[in-house]
């Protein structure tokens, strides 16, 4: 019996230092997007961003930023809009995933020549197949710090060339909640 009180004892004292509060897991569904403009004047034939995409732009992952416990990256494409200039021109270029802090580590995409203006036209996204180790390099970049930094370059075959690059990074997030 005396064994039974001290168990049940011990039961409680457990409850009480411990709570009741319930731990679960919450998904958020994010699409972070950057527009790059890119405004080539006459004789400027290559071009140059660099931008960050913070998870933390949804305002309901702010909340729980110190929650996180993963992300998943579900697709990044890009696509060419808004174009105008010349009928023939092309643009060929590079798209880097790095960390925030620290550029030297990164993950590249070389975007194939395409012609600007039947791009532009285009409804359609191109997306970035990646290996499943690039997909990680991704998801730890995110995981350091919320956030990606993105670098487009490019060059473009004539001027003056007008148009949007558009980088679109479709990501969940997941985070352990306290009820």
């Amino acid at each position: 019996m005396k064994k039974t009180l001290s168990f049940l004892g011990l039961a409680v004292a457990l409850m009480l230092f411990t709570g009741c509060e319930k731990i679960t897991e919450q998904s958020f569904n994010l699409q972070l997007t950057k527009d790059f403009n890119v405004n080539m004047e006459e004789g400027q034939t290559a071009f140059t961003f660099e931008e960050i995409l913070s998870s933390l732009s949804n305002e309901e992952l702010e909340q729980v930023k110190e929650s996180i416990i993963n992300y998943r990256l579900n697709s990044i494409s890009y696509k060419v809009w808004e174009y105008g200039g010349a009928e023939a021109a092309t643009l060929d270029g590079l798209l880097k995933f790095s960390k925030v802090s620290n550029e030297n580590d990164f993950v590249s995409y070389e975007i194939p020549e395409l012609l600007l203006s039947a791009t532009s036209n285009d409804d359609a996204r191109n997306t970035i197949e990646f290996t499943p180790e690039e997909n990680e390099k991704i998801v730890g970049y995110l995981l350091d710090g919320n956030a990606i930094k993105i670098l487009a370059n490019g060059n473009v075959s004539e001027q003056p060339a007008n148009f949007v690059l558009q980088v679109v990074a479709d990501i969940t997030a997941t985070a352990e909640i306290e009820e």
